[in-house]
């Protein structure tokens, strides 16, 4: 046999494979819709069960969203807190109150001649 004819026997029984399971799988589905058409509270209390429990893991997600979106905004609202308090004690007039002593570290140099040192000589 040659190459050839290996690989279409290879792949004539891969197909013949999966027809038989795609056929057990429908067969499968089949049996188990003509069930639920046969018992309609069956049916009823399954669907039930699966909403429910969708429904539970839904709201689960939700509350976990809930808390992250919780936990950040106190986190903002921490930061925002601080900074207030921050801003609050700021005292405008603080600071060095004499600018004189810059003028004597100065070396000389362009601006040191002129103004810088102008300014240091009158005071």
């Amino acid at each position: 046999m040659s190459l050839w004819g290996a690989a279409v026997d290879f792949g004539s029984k891969a197909l013949d494979l999966g027809g038989k399971v795609f056929s057990g799988a429908a067969n499968f589905a089949g049996d188990a819709f003509n069930w639920l058409n046969d018992n309609p509270a069956a049916a009823n209390l399954v669907g039930g069960v699966a909403s429910g429990v969708g429904q539970a893991y839904i709201a689960a997600e939700d509350r976990e969203q809930a808390a992250r979106d919780a936990r950040l905004d106190r986190e903002l609202q921490r930061e925002l807190q601080e900074e207030r308090l921050r801003a609050q004690q700021i005292a405008p007039g603080d600071g060095p109150a004499n600018y004189g002593s810059y003028g004597a570290g100065v070396t000389r140099g362009l601006l040191s001649d002129g103004l810088l040192a102008r300014a240091d000589e009158e005071d």
